[in-house]
């Protein structure tokens, strides 16, 4: 794997090493070799996104294309961490597996969401998951790279400071709800998500989306089926549509 040379380092063969980060290497790695020659869209990318206004030209020129399939890990928790990404297209996962095998939803991320700054100016392990939730498009700098050309870049520490804020924003709303009845949780995450070109919803895994909203399946569809009843909204098999949206936002504004 000459062509990753210098910036791709594997686990240290020894008995802390855990097989999920060799995995998440061998993974990451062969996309590295696979995509390096797929730069044609790089530029769409920087222009569509604006990146030039906040990444220096050091930066740039070392921002790689990777392409994932459904299901791919981008960090595994307790792994190391070597790259910094940018989601541009497709949908990412993030959730945590505790002590007793159960596992929590912590988001869902849509582009542009900046994946791995939280551990990016430190040497500790990945805290969360994340994984594809569809076939996913990142550009993606080498850590290295982004500490010895970014580090010290103000236009490029406020990009950081950007992300890192929105997450605690988001954060701070979830655990604030966690309280509340779940019609009122549900109906502040339906207001959040995008709606597609015909007007549509496009819902994750019940189990998933019960996971984050910290309940059972069985509650989130009988609470899915409560607001289709009022009129509120209509299900139709892994999409829903908004009907009335004044009636959803009376919800949150009970809050």
């Amino acid at each position: 794997m000459a062509g990753i040379k210098g910036r791709w380092r594997c686990p240290q063969a020894n008995p802390r090493t855990r097989m999920a980060d060799i995995y998440i290497w061998l993974v990451c790695g062969w996309a590295w070799l696979k995509n390096r020659a797929d730069m044609t869209s790089l530029p769409l990318y920087i222009d569509h996104f604006h990146l030039a206004d906040h990444l220096n030209p050091d930066l740039l020129r070392r921002l790689h294309v990777f392409q994932y399939p459904t299901g791919t890990p981008i960090f595994a928790q307790s792994g190391e961490q070597q790259m910094l990404y940018w989601l541009v297209a497709g949908k990412l996962q993030v959730n945590i597996l505790h002590p007793n095998g159960k596992y929590s939803v912590l988001a869902f991320l849509t582009p542009l969401a900046m994946v791995g700054d939280l551990e990016l100016f430190g040497d500790e392990a990945t805290q969360t998951n994340v994984i594809c939730t569809e076939p996913s498009t990142l550009l993606g700098l080498a850590k290295a790279d982004v500490l010895q050309f970014g580090y010290d870049d103000p236009r490029f520490l406020r990009l950081v400071i950007t992300h890192l804020s929105a997450k605690l924003t988001a954060t701070s709303h979830l655990q604030s709800r966690a309280v509340l009845p779940l019609v009122y949780q549900l109906a502040a995450y339906l207001l959040n998500q995008p709606t597609r070109a015909d007007g549509k919803i496009v819902l994750e895994s019940k189990a998933d989306l019960a996971a984050m909203l910290g309940t059972t399946s069985r509650h989130l569809n009988r609470t899915l089926r409560h607001l289709e009843s009022e009129g509120i909204i209509q299900l139709e098999g892994k999409t829903l549509i908004l009907l009335d949206l004044t009636a959803l936002r009376q919800y949150v504004s009970d809050e």
